[in-house]
């Protein structure tokens, strides 16, 4: 295709760039509001998050996890409801507390009724290892279950052992798709008291202080392996074994978490580090989770979701940069710049990941391919409409399929032309300049175009090309079109039909009282370079050869020799068996040797000198 992109895309190139970006970052954000790429966005982070899990070592951890799993529920001594493990756990309180860990949180829910009356002593065990350890300096954190219509909690006598703020919330924020992703560090209740999630609690019960905490965490999952995650049953040995100096190198100044990891725990969740991977049905226990929550808040830095503006100041930047590149990028490689772009964009959403931003991979893609969309209609439209302005002007001029061959034209081949046999028209008005000279300029202009309109309908109905109006003269050729297979045939009919058609003009001219027009056609076939001649700056669809020259001096020996219309011996030899003609005899032809010339029969008259 003749390419129109330099000239007019320049020209509407601010306005398909600006309008396409603004309703692809509308849209975009439409849908987001919506939550149409939630899912996908997750997806994207979840697999970020897994390898930055992995490539990106955290330093050591903070937390301490005791587990209570399988091992420990196939010791014989467990082999007993977990009620009744009050004084095995009182145990672990104490021993952790001569550890000198910071904290103590128990990941699971104390009992919310006192048991004294099955089990003598039992309020007294819990209450008795809470104080200990509380007045120590090592308080013990726990936490309530809200489940909407209820709040189980536990007793009021445990919950004043552990005193005011130590006892936060379990309920891990889960995602519509039921991973944990993010935690909301506090919630109000029906009175509007801010109560603290269980993580946060037991960061304040451990004189950390964390500045500019947001309300819903983005949590930084480590590997699991990160974390020291040692058996309930091996530590409460070491505690009877009265084993400080084990005790004291793991747990001193640790947040130790004490919660239950077995198989048949219900307190199990999905989490980006095996979401969609082939782990992705392993589960995370609820007390490493919590562990993976409090680690986030020890971080120096925390994950930082843009806001609205920035989000769509994201997406209108990248809908504008994939219009861009469809519009200014080469067509040959209008294809590849979408998924470049698309992969660039989501590398970068992962390096920002790594630097703790969330940037919007998943609507900043879509708002890609759908602005890499738009601009291609839109691209095509301007191209296709401009194409059809150019056909209507070159109509003007040439066949419509002429006009159609040059619009498909590759650039390097516009200005090539080509070699051809073809029939050259060359036609001039008598007497034209006596007319012109008591006539205003209007009124000339007026009668040619007139005049050449009826012409050049001609040539055009019978195949040929005008190539250019010479001030009352007119140059055609015919036999540039495939389908014109005798090209001096055609030639002399138009020439035939002009003559015709003028003597219609001159009815009429003469019945408003205006002169009559008399013209002279000389045609010949031969060899010429038929194509656009010119520069970039102009050019014109010509033709060029010796042929054009006996064309026009033929036109120019009609007046000396009383014919209408003059041929020359080429031209003969392709007419003589559907045409009747004439010879002339030898003529000498000004800038030549003598030739041969044929005047057409149906056309003969006699003309005034010019």
């Amino acid at each position: 295709m003749l390419h129109l992109e330099t000239a007019q895309l320049k020209k509407y190139l601010p306005a398909i760039l600006i309008a396409n970006a603004l309703v692809v970052s509308l849209l975009i954000c439409f849908a987001g509001s919506r939550g149409y790429f939630s899912t996908v966005q997750e997806l994207i982070l979840d697999n970020v998050q897994g390898l930055r899990s992995r490539i990106s070592p955290p330093p050591p951890a903070d937390v301490a996890i005791i587990g209570i799993s399988d091992q420990t529920f196939r010791e014989e001594e467990f082999r007993k409801p977990f009620l009744l493990w009050h004084k095995d756990l009182a145990a672990l309180v104490g021993g952790m507390q001569a550890a000198g860990a910071k904290v103590i949180g128990l990941d699971f829910l104390l009992p919310d009724v006192l048991f004294d009356d099955y089990v003598p002593g039992y309020s007294k065990v819990w209450l008795k290892a809470i104080l200990k350890s509380k007045m120590s300096g090592t308080p013990v954190v726990t936490g309530f279950m809200d489940l909407g219509s209820s709040v189980i909690a536990p007793h009021s006598y445990f919950l004043q052992a552990l005193g005011k703020n130590n006892c936060g919330y379990f309920n891990l924020t889960t995602d519509d798709d039921g991973v944990i992703r993010r935690q909301n560090l506090w919630i109000k209740n029906g009175e509007g008291k801010v109560i603290d999630s269980f993580s946060l609690a037991a960061l304040k019960a451990a004189g950390i202080k964390i500045e500019n905490l947001p309300h819903q965490l983005r949590i930084n999952y480590r590997p699991e392996s990160h974390f020291k995650i040692f058996e309930f049953a091996e530590i409460t040995r070491r505690i009877k074994d009265n084993d400080l100096e084990y005790l004291r190198k793991n747990f001193a100044n640790k947040i130790v978490f004490v919660g239950a990891m077995d198989i048949r725990n219900q307190d199990r969740h999905p989490t980006p580090l095996f979401n969609f991977t082939e782990r992705k049905s392993r589960k995370s226990p609820g007390v490493l989770i919590q562990a993976q929550i409090l680690e986030t808040m020890l971080d120096d830095q925390h994950f930082q979701d843009l806001s609205q503006l920035q989000k769509w100041g994201t997406i209108f930047l990248l809908a504008l940069l994939a219009s861009g590149l469809v519009v200014l990028a080469p067509p040959k490689l209008t294809f590849i710049w979408a998924p470049l772009l698309i992969v660039g964009y989501i590398t970068a959403s992962g390096y920002a990941f790594f630097n703790y931003t969330v940037l919007p991979a998943a609507s900043g893609s879509f708002a890609i391919v759908l602005s890499y969309i738009l601009s291609i209609l839109l691209k095509e439209g301007v191209l296709s409409a401009e194409q059809r302005r150019l056909k209507k002007i070159f109509q003007r001029y040439l066949p419509a399929s002429v006009a159609e061959s040059l619009l498909e034209q590759n650039d390097a081949d516009f200005f090539k032309g080509d070699y051809r046999r073809l029939c050259i028209l060359f036609s001039d008005v008598r007497s034209f300049t006596t007319y012109s000279e008591n006539r205003s300029p209007r009124e000339i202009v007026n009668r040619l175009n007139r005049y050449f309109e009826s012409m050049a309908e001609i040539v055009n109905n019978h195949g040929g090309v005008v190539d250019k109006f010479i001030g009352d003269g007119l140059l055609a050729f015919f036999g540039v079109l495939d389908s014109d297979t005798s090209p001096s045939m055609s030639g002399v009919k138009a020439a035939m039909e002009m003559q015709q058609t003028l003597i219609e003009l001159n009815r009429e001219w003469t019945n408003a009282g205006e002169v009559e027009f008399r013209i002279g056609i000389g045609l010949h076939t031969g060899d010429v370079m038929v194509g656009n001649i010119g520069s970039k700056y102009k050019a014109e669809f010509t033709v060029i050869g010796d042929a054009v020259n006996l064309a026009s001096r033929l036109e120019s020996m009609t007046k000396t020799v009383g014919a209408s219309i003059l041929v020359s011996e080429a031209v003969q030899e392709d007419i003589k068996d559907l045409v009747e003609v004439e010879s002339c005899g030898k003529v000498k032809i000004k800038g030549r040797k003598e030739e041969y010339v044929y005047a057409v029969r149906e056309n003969m008259f006699n003309t005034e000198e010019k």
